[in-house]
């Protein structure tokens, strides 16, 4: 009943059918990532990047803003949306603000629209900066990451200096339910063996806070294997040997919480952002690539912003 409910199954020639529309929207959608930043303020115990203390220069940034200026005056395009990435965004702040400006500038002189999302660890989330990215930069859509109750996100994601930093991230998100500001945010749960049970628990007591807000959504996601980053004191986790996943969103759903991981996973099962030819990716270095996941990858690489270079056979592919 569950599957049914929320989609999982689908009628004949329903699948041709939303391909079809989602393929014909992406062609019209100009799609930046963007790592403002090199370093990050967390070392998570699962996380797979490698990190270093360098902000984005003014040149790359001025670049970027070029590259967008170009592709906007094709013509091509109706839509242009940013994903501020890290590293931690946050710690790239000014870079969102700049860009951002100059982006809804853009998009205003060509009648084009433009949305702004970030993926942020919410430790530097405050109100006034809250306020900031919705208002002045069009961020509309927040993915913040709690593991579960104090006890496992405070085991899982802890700061660079290992102090917790669960309190503080929960005190900025009851500060975002008490504005009546026009966003959304997906709360994101890594779930592994230690913090199964944690993620449950979470759901009745400080994810009570969230069940009457439309605009907080959960999306729970099992650990993998994704590779090792630079973890403090060799920290290890220990995974799940399956998709934990559903049954955590199903759960949530009948305890009246809202639940965005079908329609996430039906999206990017399709359009993962890493196949659209539309979409590119910038490191804080102007390095242009693909995948997120895949930061270290050099197949992942095909282009270079600040000297004007793309594979465009390799973005093709």
């Amino acid at each position: 009943m569950y599957l049914l409910e929320n989609h999982y199954f689908v009628e004949e020639k329903e699948f041709e059918k939303t391909l079809k529309t989602i393929q014909d929207n992406d062609d019209k959608l100009l799609q930046f990532t963007i790592l403002t930043h090199g370093d990050c303020n967390f070392r998570c115990k699962y996380c797979y990047e490698k990190f270093e203390n360098i902000t984005m220069s003014k040149e790359t940034e001025d670049t970027i803003i070029d590259f967008a200026r170009k592709q906007l005056d094709s013509g091509k395009f109706d839509n242009f949306s940013v994903n501020w990435f890290g590293g931690e965004p946050l710690l790239g702040y000014k870079t969102i603000q700049r860009l951002s400006a100059a982006f809804r500038d853009l998009c205003q002189q060509r009648g084009i629209v433009y949305g702004a999302s970030i993926t942020t660890n919410g430790y530097l989330l405050n109100l006034k900066v809250f306020h900031s990215l919705v208002v002045d930069n069009q961020v509309k859509s927040f993915q913040i990451t709690i593991d579960g109750d104090e006890e496992s996100h405070d085991s899982q994601r802890i700061l660079k200096n290992e102090n917790q930093t669960y309190k503080r991230i929960i005190d900025y998100l009851k500060k975002m339910l008490e504005t009546d500001l026009d966003f959304e945010c997906r709360v994101r749960f890594n779930i592994s063996k230690e913090n199964y049970q944690n993620v449950i628990n979470f759901l009745y007591k400080d994810g009570q806070l969230f069940r009457p807000d439309s605009r907080f959504s959960f999306a729970y996601h099992t650990v993998g294997d994704w590779r090792k980053g630079d973890r403090t004191n060799n920290y290890c986790i220990k995974l799940l040997d399956y998709d934990a996943g559903f049954e955590l969103a199903e759960r949530a759903i009948n305890e009246g919480f809202t639940v965005r991981s079908h329609e996430w996973r039906l999206n990017n099962a399709f359009t993962c952002y890493a196949n659209r030819v539309n979409h590119y990716m910038f490191n804080v270095r102007g390095i242009i690539q693909s995948c997120t996941v895949a930061l270290y990858n050099k197949e992942n690489i095909f282009g270079n912003i600040n000297i004007g270079f793309i594979d465009d056979t390799k973005l093709k592919k």
